[in-house]
C-alpha cells in the first residue's frame, strides 16, 4: 500500500469518525433533576445544525431540529407531581432519578 492511498485510507476513517452529530443537552439537564410541576417544560442545547434531536421522559416524546446555530429546544407538556425518578432521554443520553415537583 502505498504512503498516498494510506492518508487517503486515514482520512475517509477520520471523516466517518467525526460524522456523527454530537447533541449537548444545557447544563441543568443531569441525574437528579426535578422538573417543574404543573407547568411547560423547556429542554434544550446545541447540535450541529439541521440535526433532529428527540426528547423521551414520561409517555411524552419530542422532536425538534437544531437551527442554523446550532440551538435546538423542544417543550414538554405540564405535568403532575411524581417523586418517582424516571429517566430522560436527550438524543442518545439518559438522565437518571428524574422527578417533576416544585422546583
Amino acid at each position: 500500500m502505498s504512503a498516498r492511498n494510506l492518508c487517503f485510507g486515514l482520512l475517509a476513517l477520520l471523516g466517518c469518525l467525526t460524522a456523527d452529530a454530537k447533541v449537548v443537552p444545557a447544563s441543568p439537564f443531569c441525574d437528579g433533576l426535578v422538573l417543574q410541576r404543573d407547568r411547560r417544560v423547556p429542554v434544550w442545547g446545541k447540535a450541529d445544525p439541521g440535526e433532529q434531536v428527540t426528547v423521551s421522559f414520561a409517555d411524552q416524546r419530542k422532536t425538534a431540529a437544531a437551527d442554523a446555530k446550532g440551538a435546538w429546544m423542544v417543550t414538554l407538556a405540564p405535568m403532575k407531581a411524581c417523586a418517582e425518578g424516571r429517566p430522560l432521554t436527550i438524543a442518545s443520553q439518559s438522565f437518571s432519578n428524574v422527578a417533576v415537583g416544585e422546583v
